[in-house]
């Protein structure tokens, strides 16, 4: 939201972003400006990642046929997958009561 661009959060924020949004330089930018104004912030970009390897298509389709039609970065779908998991699981487990 415009406010969060604007003002920042003070509260804990994971940021976890594809390889290939980095390269979409304006909407990159954006995201990097609101990471600078949070101060509790964690920023991941797991390598050779694209935004479908965020998505669970990554279960249900060929790795083989997902990476031939650009749909998913080079990196080993599940395990990418899974590192996205477990920074989220992680996180979250840290900023929480237990």
């Amino acid at each position: 939201p415009q406010e969060a661009h604007d003002s920042g959060l003070d509260i804990p924020a994971l940021f976890v972003g594809s390889a290939q949004f980095q390269g979409f330089e304006n909407l990159n930018d954006a995201t990097k400006r609101l990471q600078a104004k949070c101060p509790k912030a964690e920023v991941h970009v797991p390598e050779k990642t694209k935004h479908q390897n965020f998505a669970d298509v990554v279960w249900w389709l060929s790795e083989k046929m997902l990476k031939r039609v650009g749909m998913i970065g080079e990196a080993d779908a599940a395990g990418a997958y899974g590192k996205i998991v477990a920074l989220t699981r992680d996180f979250v487990g840290r900023h929480t009561k237990h």
